[in-house]
């Protein structure tokens, strides 16, 4: 039996499994898609708002000349980071269920590799939840057309959207990037923001 399972390698989950290794712990981390799931799927030139030494884990520094990091930057940090610590991470593993038992934790377990799935269990005294938010964006309160072909809540670049129409929701750092991307790439860009200031 595992002592902890760690669930998403994403920065938290990462820095929970260094912890974990750290302290001697029996530990494993499953991840439904690849590391860093969620900032992999961010925007290919993204930048971050913060600053490096904001995204570090574990004490290993993020080398960065800019000042503001970008994704290729901190994908391949984490990466690194992960293979320093020889960490133990299984992609393409989903949690399905988590079960309580006696002693601690069953977790049934979905692995797809080369479009085959196979079905684990596993067992743990205990599980950290380190999911994140990337996978369940908010939604837009159950308007039509909010689970669309037309709508899309990851924005990746802006080529595909030249000369047409595009709505972006939300006029914070992201959203009003993304506008103007998306605007000095051709596109109709309308933004809508849910506050009487910005």
């Amino acid at each position: 039996m595992l002592d902890v399972i760690i669930i998403g390698a994403g920065p938290v989950g990462l820095a929970a499994a260094i912890e974990a290794k750290r302290s001697n712990l029996k530990y494993v981390v499953l991840e439904k898609g690849v590391l860093v799931n969620s900032i992999f799927h961010f925007p290919s030139q993204m930048r971050f708002f913060t600053t490096a030494a904001l995204l570090e884990i574990g004490g290993h520094p993020l080398p960065s000349t800019a000042l503001k990091p970008d994704r290729t930057m901190v994908l391949d940090y984490y990466r690194r980071v992960a293979e320093l610590e020889q960490l133990k991470i299984k992609l393409n593993h989903e949690v399905k269920t988590i079960s309580q038992t006696v002693d601690g934790f069953d977790l049934n377990i979905v692995e797809i590799y080369r479009y085959q799935k196979k079905i684990h269990t596993f067992h743990a005294k205990h599980v950290v939840i380190a999911t994140g938010y990337f996978d369940t964006p908010n939604g837009l309160g159950g308007i039509p057309g909010e689970k669309g072909p037309n709508t899309s809540y990851y924005y990746t670049e802006p080529h595909s959207y030249f000369d047409k129409e595009v709505a972006v929701i939300g006029a914070g750092n992201s959203g009003a990037e993304v506008s103007l991307e998306l605007y000095h790439h051709g596109a109709k860009v309308t933004l809508i923001h849910n506050h009487d200031h910005f």
